[in-house]
């Protein structure tokens, strides 16, 4: 005898578990370790079990008894005819009989040998036979005796009917009409048994599970009722898909900022040293820069560090041949391919930068400069301290990862000089990034510790110089850690003091994660709007399923797999609108987001779980609603959906207050990018090109500007210290001001038409002006709290006393984004100048280039010639307003675009609920314009709702998002009207479409049935 299935219940929760933590093993190695420990639970009840065969092996005399009990059983449901009940279950017979459900089960199993199922049907085929050969029942059909006789299913009567005879209903009562034809006016015989055909368990369980389930009818009925109903079907999956290809591109986005710098061995072991620096008025400035000195004597004294690598970017000429190009390159350590995972193309990691003289390159450099990635061996020559050096390749690496940190192109082997290493003062100059390798377990805080024990014990004497120098008292620089892999994402380091690249803000994550969930919820919300209206359709639909025997639970499982269909459905189309719209998101996103990435094994699950909460969230609200209705309402249409869309307005109201939130939020973002990119910035930009060139020396300044304003298409031309020179004066006697420091000539201030507010500007005719003058800007006279800045002394920690002569207006010379600080001005021949700042003519960008070029070229034949436009790097100063105003952007239009279906949803219900009383009013004299304010009025009454939950949130978060820019637009109440304007506009436009058509429709149409 087969075991019953209750015998493998533990045993099938306990597989169920294994799969469970199989699909969840590569999310984390912990689960691995929870699969084991369920195999050693099962294979210890296993040796523990006393017999293998899964229960004991009952007695002759247990087995008698049951076999005793299941013959009275069968004579008790035959007496009193209980499997005539079409909706008898297990658990309703043991009710009738007063037992346990356990109990009946195992009488039915063990002392009949059948399932519950097959012992019920059993009975009712039996007696469909038996009335089928009794000529009373002539004029009943064989439907009508299958549902006297228990069966609730057409389909499910005929399939077990046949199962157990052999024969159709039809076929079988067709054999009896030949074997005794009912025109005979004579007696039949005895009604003969009925032979059922005997089947062993295996057989019937796949059967049980069809008729229970029904998966088959479930489906077909999905892909019918989406084929009938093709605009609505067509709705909902452009919703569907909208929202989950926006929660994939998302899903990709964040998995990208989350991996970055993952792929490096021991990563958790690898910790960058960060400098600290507290100043006299209690303020904390931390920085990514340090020294040649905390790498070496740090791993040197401190146990707990393993290793130092000193990461240094640079910019260098290199020369092919007779082929000169700038290059970015990084000085290093020799030992940074063994501490961080680059693979080699060709060359050995661990050797590669041993020798002074060796360079690694990676395979789109050596591409560039050689053709093809094969350049190992290969010599190019470096610029140094003026003159070109041959280094030989000695490695070529992959090109670094998009999700890395730390990015080269050019590895150069980082050598410090024997002055600078004996020079203890190096301890306070930082231009470079350390990184260290940890014990496993190091505890960081007590490493942090003593780290800045050997600072100030290494660098005693050093910092005793310095407070006696420039008379301070306490130097206030202390070391800390940060992990390799919190970097991309950390606020521990300001961007402006961040030495590695593509440094992001995770509020880009938090943010862009909450407008997939909400667009993805806001689809969903739309789906249950919709099947929803669409249920007054499909009304007489389910209470016929009802009548027929369809239960509660059958309905709700129908429409959750219809929701599922759907969501499948719609999980390809967005698959298809990921692949389309990824290279745009990309850029938009600004990163390098592969179709590759869509197919890692962990996007995959996260895909899966995805695709089952969109069919949840999508299915399971309209299948609790449409499964209530009951039948006797829904075939007469004495049903009512009023009090049953409550929830749709309030989801409605929901999406509309996201979306009203989003278009003002847009705006506030587009009109304060469009004051950031169009404010005046205190000096004219317009037909300004600048060239690097450092060193420049003032000669070579001054011969340079001469060549060059030699073109009449040159204006003119002014140097000016390369990148910005920050540095702290005293003013007042005491008071410190940090300051930019400009090195500039006297044509600077007029070449870039910063107006002179007193004094004057530097001039040729005062010999002091280049030695002891300076001009400064209104925020340092502000600062410094003069009245009168022309005469005031200066002094610098060098103890040099400056005297102001001018004092310009503000300008921006950094980003809006930045507050203008106080700024100086000096024309000291000490200095050496870094670029030149060159004024065009209007319209002869192409001519002056050239005559730029050439006079460059001829002056440093062996510096690579370089441009830009300053207009134009001012725009690119903007670029992280830009992204967030296309992302804002986007995802308002794309939430207002899914809110106006979920609306459209919404009127196709209201319409439907009042046919028959527009059709009334029509017939009364109702124009078609008093119809449409009618309908219209309720859905305003939720757009305004709408409106007021919303528009102080995005007061609120406006608010605080403008107080990050030092130079911000004005909150204005027209923005907030325009805003609520725009989205009620929109909103009446989509209601228009149903209101319209209701309105114009023949009120015959609708009233003909009453």
């Amino acid at each position: 005898m087969d075991k019953p299935r209750f015998t493998f219940r533990r045993l099938e929760k306990v597989h169920i578990l294994l799969a469970l933590l199989c699909l969840c093993w590569p999310l984390n190695d912990l689960f691995s370790f929870a699969v084991t420990y369920v195999l050693f639970g099962v294979a210890a009840s296993t040796i523990l079990q006393p017999d293998s065969n899964g229960q004991p092996a009952a007695s002759f005399a247990d087995r008698s008894d049951v076999r005793e009990k299941g013959r009275r059983l069968k004579e008790v449901v035959v007496a009193n005819r209980l499997y005539a009940d079409a909706e008898l279950t297990l658990s309703s017979l043991a009710v009738k009989l007063t037992m346990h459900p356990h109990d009946l089960s195992r009488i039915i199993n063990t002392g009949l040998n059948r399932s519950f199922n097959d012992f019920i049907n059993e009975l009712r085929v039996r007696e469909i036979a038996r009335k089928m050969q009794d000529p009373r029942y002539n004029h009943f059909t064989l439907l009508g005796i299958a549902y006297e006789s228990g069966f609730n299913s057409q389909r499910t009567f005929n399939r077990v009917f046949k199962e157990m005879t052999g024969k159709t209903p039809a076929e079988y009562k067709k054999s009896l009409e030949k074997e005794w034809p009912t025109h005979k006016l004579a007696v039949p015989p005895a009604i003969r048994p009925v032979i059922l055909r005997q089947e062993t368990l295996s057989v019937w369980t796949g059967n049980t599970l069809k008729r229970n389930y029904m998966f088959r009818n479930y489906f077909k009925t999905a892909f019918r009722n989406l084929l009938h109903s093709k605009v609505y079907s067509f709705i909902n999956i452009a919703g569907l898909s909208i929202g989950l290809a926006c929660a994939m591109l998302i899903l990709l986005y964040v998995q990208d900022e989350v991996s970055f710098d993952r792929f490096h061995q021991n990563v958790g072991q690898i910790y960058r040293i960060d400098k600290q620096m507290k100043r006299d008025d209690g303020s904390i400035n931390n920085g990514s820069y340090t020294g040649y000195f905390p790498g070496p004597r740090f791993t040197a004294k401190i146990p707990e560090i393993q290793s130092f690598v000193r990461f240094q970017p640079s910019q260098a000429d290199i020369k092919t041949g007779t082929d000169i190009r700038s290059q970015a390159i990084c000085l290093v350590d020799a030992n940074f391919l063994s501490v961080f995972n680059f693979p080699l193309l060709n060359g050995d990691a661990r050797s590669a930068l041993t020798e002074p003289n060796s360079v690694v390159i990676t395979e789109d450099v050596a591409k560039k400069y050689f053709g093809s990635a094969d350049a190992l061996g290969k010599i190019i020559s470096v610029k140094n301290e003026g003159n070109f050096k041959p280094f030989m390749i000695t490695g070529v690496a992959r090109n670094c990862p998009e999700n890395s940190s730390i990015k080269f192109q050019v590895l150069l082997r980082l050598s410090v000089s024997a002055a600078d290493e004996s020079n203890n003062g190096n301890w306070f100059n930082s231009f470079l990034s350390t990184f260290v390798v940890l014990s496993p377990g190091a505890d960081i805080k007590a490493v942090q510790d003593k780290m800045n024990q050997v600072f100030e014990s290494d660098a005693s004497k050093a910092i005793s110089e310095i407070k006696n120098k420039y008379h301070v008292q306490h130097i206030g620089q202390s070391y800390m850690l940060e992990p390799l892999t919190g970097i991309h994402l950390g606020k521990i380091i300001p961007n402006e003091d961040e030495i590695l690249s593509d440094k992001s803000n995770p509020e880009f994550s938090y943010i862009l994660s909450a407008i997939a969930v909400f667009v993805l919820l806001i689809a969903c919300i739309n789906f249950i709007n919709l099947t929803v209206a669409r249920s007054v359709k499909r009304a007489k639909e389910i209470g016929i399923r009802k009548v027929i025997g369809g239960t509660s639970r059958q309905l709700r499982f129908q429409f959750l797999s219809e929701s599922f269909v759907l969501c499948f459905i719609a999980f390809i189309f967005a698959f298809a609108i990921v692949v389309i719209v990824l290279p745009f998101f990309s850029s938009l996103a600004n990163k390098a987001l592969s179709l590759s990435y869509l197919f890692s094994p962990k996007l995959i699950i996260d895909y899966i779980a995805l695709f089952i909460v969109a069919g949840l969230l999508a299915g399971a609200y309209p299948s609790m609603v449409l499964s209530g209705y009951r039948p006797v309402e829904t075939l007469y249409s004495r049903f009512n959906l009023a009090g049953k869309n409550g929830l749709q307005k309030a989801l409605v109201i929901f999406q509309f207050a996201l979306a009203s939130f989003l278009i003002i939020g847009a705006m506030a973002i587009y009109r304060q990018f469009d004051y950031l990119t169009t404010q005046k910035l205190g000096y004219d930009d317009r037909h300004l090109i600048t060239i690097d060139q450092f060193p420049l020396s003032a000669d070579q300044a001054a011969l340079f500007r001469q060549e060059l304003i030699k073109d009449p298409d040159i204006i003119d031309a002014a140097p000016r210290n390369g990148g910005y020179n920050n540095n702290t004066v005293k003013v007042n006697g005491d008071q410190s001001i940090n300051v930019s420091v400009e090195t500039v000539d006297a044509a600077y201030v007029p070449l870039l038409k910063i107006p002179l507010l007193a004094g004057r500007n530097f001039s040729a005719e005062y010999s002091s002006d280049r030695t002891r003058s300076v001009l400064v800007n209104e925020a340092f006279v502000q600062q410094a709290g003069w009245k009168q800045a022309i005469g005031q002394q200066i002094s610098s920690f060098e103890n040099e006393t400056y005297q102001v002569i001018g004092v310009v207006k503000d300008y921006h010379y950094r980003p809006l984004t930045e507050k203008i600080l106080p700024q100086l001005f000096t024309a000291s021949p000490a200095n050496n100048y870094g670029m030149m700042y060159i004024r065009i003519r209007p319209g002869t960008e192409t001519a002056s280039l050239q005559h730029i070029s050439k006079v460059f070229r001829a002056l440093f034949p062996l510096n690579p010639f370089s441009y830009n436009f300053k207009q134009d790097q001012n725009q690119q100063s903007y670029t992280t307003e830009a992204r967030w105003k296309g992302i804002i952007l986007f995802s308002a239009v794309l939430t207002i675009f899914i809110s106006c279906i979920g609306l459209f949803g919404l009127s196709v219900l209201a319409v439907e609920k009042r046919v028959k009383e527009i059709g009334v009013r029509k017939i009364l004299g109702a124009s078609a314009d008093r119809i449409v304010i009618l309908l219209s009025a309720g859905f305003l009454k939720l757009i305004l709702i709408a409106l007021a939950v919303s528009i102080p949130f995005a007061w609120i978060a406006t608010s605080r998002w403008l107080q990050y820019y030092p130079y911000r637009i004005a909150l204005n109440w027209w923005l907030f009207a325009s805003g609520a304007m725009l989205v009620i506009l929109i909103a009446l436009i989509t209601i228009s479409f149903q209101s319209v058509k209701a309105a114009i429709t023949n009120p015959v149409k609708n009233l003909r049935t009453e």
